[in-house]
């Protein structure tokens, strides 16, 4: 009986997490995603297209570098250099 419980309840906490996961939203273009990455402009957590977008930008390079000097410098909490 004990394992029923246990196995029933495993069940009911993964399917809670499974459906968290796949009602993550965008936090620039608002869709729903299953996957999302912080922007590297700032503290967003976008998905896989707007990060894609991000890359082709001219100005990726420097918000990149601008990441990698202020982790460098111990900050590991830069909000980066902002999206224009």
């Amino acid at each position: 009986m004990l394992n029923f419980f246990i196995v029933t309840a495993t069940a009911v906490v993964n399917s809670k997490r499974n459906k968290a996961k796949m009602n993550m939203k965008c936090q620039r273009c608002g869709k729903e995603t299953c996957a999302t990455i912080m922007s590297m402009f700032n503290t967003e957590m976008i998905c896989i297209s707007c990060k894609e977008d991000e890359q082709k930008r001219p100005d990726y390079q420097d918000a990149v570098k601008a990441d990698e000097m202020a982790i460098g410098q111990g900050n590991f909490n830069f909000r980066g250099i902002g999206f224009r």
